[in-house]
């Protein structure tokens, strides 16, 4: 998920949508993982839709693998 560009940023900011299409669940239930405080996202305005940081999904999904291992 990192773009080394000269005129990106390394870490871009994900929409639900993306996240969601990539852990093969609804948006959703991204939203909702963001509303119960499970996955930290930042909200971008006073009405505005939420951005999630690459590492932010990595935190969310480290006790899922740990009780895979």
């Amino acid at each position: 998920m990192q773009n080394n560009t000269p005129d990106k940023p390394d870490k871009q900011l994900l929409v639900p949508k993306e996240i969601a299409a990539e852990l093969g669940v609804h948006p959703d239930t991204v939203r909702r993982a963001i509303r119960d405080g499970e996955l930290r996202a930042l909200r971008l305005g006073e009405h505005g839709r939420y951005r999630i940081r690459p590492e932010a999904i990595d935190e969310f999904l480290r006790p899922a693998r740990r009780e895979r291992a």
